[in-house]
């Protein structure tokens, strides 16, 4: 009976990491794509429960493990030479510094991800409970690597890095729901939408951040993250020029209350 939990948790990890990288590391989504309401940077519902079939599925793929965690191990590599090659560029020092830099950056993703895995199934346990919870992980990782002017380097592009998959999934949220509510954006309200409640939830549930919290807890920053943005609307537009905005986030502040409902 061991050896086969012990087979069956490894084929849960290895999808499990792959799924949790789309989560950190998100696919930008198409107007038309899934159904799971999303406000800010995760899923509102990222909780995953496995039935005994789905068990049963990981058992039978369990040799794919290996290959999934390649895959997932090669897509963190890519996505971070890709997202951190102008940071990369402007680094002082030689190769071996840069080098250590890198890998420091990739083993702070790792932990990240490792941590995320563990918080959206509810399992967290004394590795993650191990790691430092920061505002902002993968920084506070590196910070004793590098000098102050790099530092605020790598914080911008890290905001710039969030804001490029942020946008066009939030976006196509937005866009979505106007289109099934037959409701009407002037031109370049959805933009501005889009880009006020990014600082929220950069400010709130930055993506690189690292903390021990309930499904609740995570749906209430989502909530607040949505009422921050409706006041900042608020105090720079008129109420007719903000109205279909209005409209959309109270529709997402109904949703969060039904989803934080259900959870208590």
């Amino acid at each position: 009976m061991k050896n086969l939990l012990r087979v069956i948790l490894g084929g849960l990890l290895g999808l499990a990491i792959v799924l949790l990288l789309t989560l950190i590391l998100p696919t930008p989504q198409g107007p038309d794509s899934g159904d799971t309401p999303r406000s800010g940077f995760f899923a509102e519902d990222a909780s995953e429960q496995f039935s005994p079939a789905q068990l049963e599925n990981q058992f039978l793929f369990a040799d794919l493990d290996a290959q999934q965690s390649a895959v997932a191990e090669g897509r963190l590599l890519g996505e971070v030479d890709s997202d951190y090659a102008q940071f990369f560029a402007r680094l002082a020092g030689d190769q071996q510094r840069e080098t250590a830099i890198r890998q420091a950056l990739i083993q702070a993703h790792r932990e990240l991800t490792d941590f995320r895995l563990a918080q959206s199934m509810g399992g967290i346990g004394d590795r993650q409970r191990r790691y430092e919870p920061a505002s902002n992980y993968v920084l506070s990782r590196l910070e004793s690597l590098l000098n102050d002017s790099e530092i605020a380097a790598l914080d911008t592009v890290m905001r710039r890095n969030a804001w490029e998959k942020f946008k066009p999934s939030f976006g196509a949220q937005v866009t979505r729901f106007a289109r099934e509510s037959d409701l009407r954006f002037a031109e370049g309200e959805i933009d501005h939408l889009v880009a006020i409640h990014f600082d929220s939830s950069y400010l709130l549930l930055n993506p690189h951040a690292l903390g021990e919290s309930s499904q609740l807890e995570r749906l209430s920053l989502q909530r607040e993250a949505l009422i921050l943005t409706q006041r900042e609307l608020a105090a720079s537009l008129a109420t007719t020029q903000r109205a279909s905005a209005d409209v959309f986030i109270d529709a997402q502040l109904i949703e969060l209350d039904t989803l934080a409902a259900l959870l208590e």
